[in-house]
């Protein structure tokens, strides 16, 4: 929908956290996302 957007804010544990992958991730999540 024109005009809509979605703040999605994501807390990584720093110790355990792969940031590469949660980035690569949360990118191709944004591609399936539909707000309806």
């Amino acid at each position: 929908m024109p005009g809509q957007s979605l703040f999605l804010y994501l807390v990584l544990a720093k110790d355990k956290a792969n940031f590469a992958m949660a980035r690569y991730k949360l990118k191709a999540l944004g591609k399936d996302i539909v707000l309806a």
